[in-house]
C-alpha cells in the first residue's frame, strides 16, 4: 500500500481548475413583466421621502425629493463587506437542505422496514416519535465534534502567537476575515460541512461527494488517494492512543470546492439582478426546498462590521446610481433591463470556465465590493455608451472617431504599459496596526499633509536660496553642488519618509515562508523599479470602483499630471492624504493599435468608463441630495 501523500504538483494542478466554489449562480434570465424589467428608479420616484422613520445611518439619504430606503443601504452593505459572511450564510442553507433530505431519506428507510412502508405522515404519535428517535441515533455520526472545533480554535491561537508574537490576535482575525465571529463560524461550518460529505472513509461518504470529486478532476483518483492516507492515519493514530489525524488542509481544499460547486449546481440562487425586492437578500431553490434570506435578518447579524466609512461609501454609490439612471432614462439611454440581464448570464455562462470569468473581473480587477453593484454599474455603463455613440461608433473613412482620438494618449499610458517610478508618502486616516479609523482621522491626516508639504517647499527654497548658481543649474537642468552644511533632497525626502509615512507592513512571521518583497509597501517606498498604472493602482489601494465612487485618483496625479523630479501633493486617496516624490517616467512601451479592432474596443470600453464617471458626478453635482 502507497501510504505517502499524493504528489504535491499533482494537487497544484489539479487546483488551478478548482477557483470558483460558491459564486452566485444566476438563473435563467426573467422573462417580461418579472421584477427584474421594473426600473429600480421608477420604484424609488414614487416613494415618500417621508415615509420612512428616521435612518439609522444617520440623515436619511434623499435624491432629487426620492429617499433612498435604508434596506437598500442594508442591502448593498450586506452584499459588500459582508460578501464573504454571505458566502457563509448561502453555503449555510444548502447544508441545511442536505441535512434534511438525509433526515427524509432515514426516515422513509425506517418507515419501510418497520411499519410496511407507511409514509410517515400517516404514523401515529408514538411511531413518530419512535422514528425520529431513529433517525437522530442513525445521524448521529454526521453531526462535528465540539471538542475538535475548540481544539482548532486554540490551534490557530497557538500558531498565532508562536510566529507573531508582537500581533494582537483578535486585531488580525479582523483584518484576515471581518471579524472574530466570522472566523469561528468558519470553522464551525468548515467542520459541519466535513461530517456531512467527509464522515470517516471513503466508503461512507455520500453519493453526491463521491460524484463530485469524479467529475471535477476525472483524471486523477483523489478519492482513493484519500482512502489510502486515511487507512494511514487510522493504523497511526491507534498505536499513539491519539485522535486520528486531520487530513492535509491543501487536499481538504480541493475536495471541499468539488462538493460544494456540484451542490450550488443543483439549486438556483437569485439575487438583486434577478429582480429581488430590497426585502430580500437571497432565495435559495431547489430540489423542493425553498429559503429566503431576509436583508434586514442578515443585517442585524453583521452590522457590527460595518464602519461609518463603509455606510458613506454605500450611500455615495447608491446616489450616485439613483442621479444617473435617472438622467440616462431623461435623455431616453438606458437600456432594456430584461435584455441587458440576459446578455448578463450569457456572459457569465460564456466566461465561467475561465480564470477571468465575472466574478474575478468584478471583484479582483475592478475591485468592486460584490457582484451586484458591478452588475449596476454595468448596466449603467452600457446604456451611457448609447448616449455617447457618436463620440465612439466607427467613421466611415476607418479613422477613430474624435472622442477616441482625445483619450488615445491617455489610453496609451494605461494600456501600453507607461511606466513611473515614485515614492508616496502616506499621512494616514485609518490606524494599521489597529485596523481601524481613527479618530478625526481626515481632519488631522489633512493638516498633517499640508505641514509637511510646506515643510518640503520650505526645505527646497533655504537651498535655493543659499546659492545663485544652484539655483540657476537647477532651472537648467545641470548638475549643481551643495553647500557644506546641506544634505541633497534625496537624503532629506527619504528622511522625512522614514519618520512621516504611515504605510504598514506588518512583522515577518517567526516561523514559516517569508512574504515576496513585493508585497511590502515599505513606507512608500514600493519597488525601486519604473513601475506600470495598475500596480500604483494596487499599493495605493485605488480601483476603477474607488475612482468612480470618489471621482478621484492619485494614481492618475503621478502618471498624468507631476512633472519628474518634483513633488507634489497632498492629494486625498483611499486611505488618507498622500504626498509624491515622482523620480521619473517611462512612455508606453506598447502603445494601441488603431488599426487592430481588439484595440479600438479596449480604447472604447476605457473611453466610456472615463466619460460615464464624469457624467455620474455632474449628474450628481447637479441634483438636491442630503444625507451625505
Amino acid at each position: 500500500m502507497n501510504r505517502s501523500r499524493p504528489p504535491l504538483l499533482r494537487i497544484t494542478l489539479f487546483a488551478a481548475v478548482c477557483i470558483s466554489a460558491l459564486a452566485p449562480t444566476f438563473p435563467d434570465p426573467p422573462g417580461p413583466g418579472r421584477a427584474a424589467g421594473v426600473e429600480p428608479s421608477l420604484r424609488r420616484a414614487q416613494e415618500d421621502p417621508q415615509a420612512e422613520p428616521q435612518s439609522p445611518f444617520g440623515e436619511p439619504l434623499v435624491v432629487n425629493g426620492h429617499r433612498i430606503p435604508d434596506i437598500e443601504i442594508k442591502r448593498f452593505l450586506c452584499y459588500g463587506r459582508g460578501y464573504h459572511a454571505l458566502d457563509s450564510r448561502r453555503l449555510g442553507v444548502l447544508i441545511k437542505q442536505e441535512r434534511e433530505l438525509r433526515v427524509f431519506r432515514t426516515r422513509a428507510e425506517i418507515c419501510a422496514a418497520r411499519f410496511d412502508g407507511k409514509s410517515y405522515d400517516t404514523l401515529t404519535d408514538d411511531e413518530k416519535a419512535e422514528v425520529d428517535v431513529s433517525v437522530v441515533a442513525d445521524l448521529a455520526h454526521l453531526e462535528y465534534d465540539q471538542k475538535e472545533y475548540q481544539r482548532r480554535l486554540s490551534e490557530h491561537a497557538d500558531k498565532f502567537t508562536e510566529n507573531y508574537p508582537t500581533l494582537d490576535l483578535h486585531v488580525e482575525t479582523r483584518r484576515s476575515y471581518g471579524s472574530v465571529q466570522w472566523f469561528e463560524d468558519q470553522v464551525r461550518q468548515t467542520l459541519e460541512f466535513d461530517s456531512l460529505f467527509f464522515p470517516g472513509h471513503p466508503d461512507g461518504w455520500p453519493a453526491l461527494t463521491l460524484e463530485a470529486i469524479h467529475a471535477s478532476c476525472p483524471q486523477f483518483d483523489l478519492v482513493e488517494d484519500y482512502a489510502e492516507h486515511y487507512q494511514w492515519r487510522l493504523e497511526e493514530a491507534e498505536k499513539s492512543g491519539e485522535p486520528i489525524r486531520r487530513e492535509e488542509e491543501m487536499l481538504m481544499g480541493i475536495l471541499r470546492q468539488s462538493v460544494m460547486s456540484a451542490l450550488a449546481s443543483l439549486v438556483e440562487i437569485r439575487t438583486q439582478t434577478a429582480g429581488l425586492d430590497p426585502q430580500d437578500l437571497m432565495t435559495v431553490e431547489g430540489g423542493g426546498f425553498k429559503e429566503t434570506l431576509a436583508t434586514e435578518d442578515v443585517y442585524q447579524e453583521m452590522q457590527g462590521v460595518f464602519t461609518p466609512a463603509d455606510i458613506q461609501d454605500a450611500k455615495m454609490f447608491l446616489a450616485l446610481e439613483c442621479v444617473t439612471r435617472e438622467k440616462l432614462a431623461a435623455a431616453g439611454a438606458l437600456k432594456n433591463r430584461t435584455e441587458f440581464v440576459q446578455e448578463v448570464y450569457q456572459l457569465r455562462r460564456d466566461l465561467e470556465a475561465s480564470m477571468f470569468n465575472l466574478d474575478f473581473v468584478a471583484l479582483e480587477a475592478c475591485r468592486f465590493p460584490s457582484i451586484t453593484s458591478y452588475i449596476e454599474h454595468a448596466y449603467l455603463l452600457e446604456s451611457f455608451k448609447g448616449l455617447i455613440a457618436d463620440q465612439i461608433e466607427d467613421t466611415e473613412d476607418g479613422s477613430l472617431p474624435w472622442g477616441l482620438q482625445d483619450h488615445l494618449p491617455q489610453a496609451n499610458v494605461v494600456m501600453g504599459l507607461g511606466r513611473c517610478k515614485a515614492e508616496v508618502m502616506l499621512i494616514s486616516a485609518f490606524d494599521f496596526p489597529r485596523y481601524q479609523w481613527k479618530e478625526n482621522g481626515w481632519g488631522l491626516a489633512e493638516a498633517k499633509a499640508h505641514r509637511v508639504i510646506q515643510e518640503i517647499h520650505d526645505y527646497m527654497d533655504y537651498i535655493l536660496a543659499q546659492d545663485e548658481h544652484s539655483r540657476v543649474a537647477l532651472e537648467e537642468g545641470r548638475h549643481y553642488e551643495l553647500p557644506e552644511d546641506l544634505v541633497s533632497f534625496d537624503e532629506y525626502w527619504s528622511n522625512l519618509l522614514d519618520v512621516n509615512s504611515e504605510f504598514w507592513d506588518p512583522p515577518m512571521s517567526v516561523t514559516g515562508k517569508k512574504p515576496p518583497a513585493m508585497a511590502l509597501r515599505n513606507k512608500g517606498r514600493f519597488t525601486s523599479e519604473f513601475t506600470t498604472r495598475n500596480d500604483f493602482r494596487r499599493y495605493l489601494g485605488e480601483s476603477v470602483y474607488t475612482e468612480y465612487l470618489h471621482d478621484q485618483s492619485v494614481t492618475d496625479k503621478i502618471f498624468f499630471e507631476l512633472e519628474p523630479g518634483t513633488v507634489g501633493g497632498p492629494y486625498r486617496g483611499v486611505e488618507g492624504y498622500y504626498i509624491i516624490y515622482l523620480r521619473g517616467r517611462q512612455a508606453p512601451a506598447s502603445p494601441l493599435d488603431p488599426h487592430d479592432d481588439r484595440h479600438v474596443q479596449l480604447l472604447k470600453d476605457d473611453y466610456a468608463r472615463a466619460r460615464l464617471q464624469v457624467f455620474a458626478h455632474a449628474a450628481l453635482a447637479e441634483a438636491e441630495v442630503s444625507g451625505l
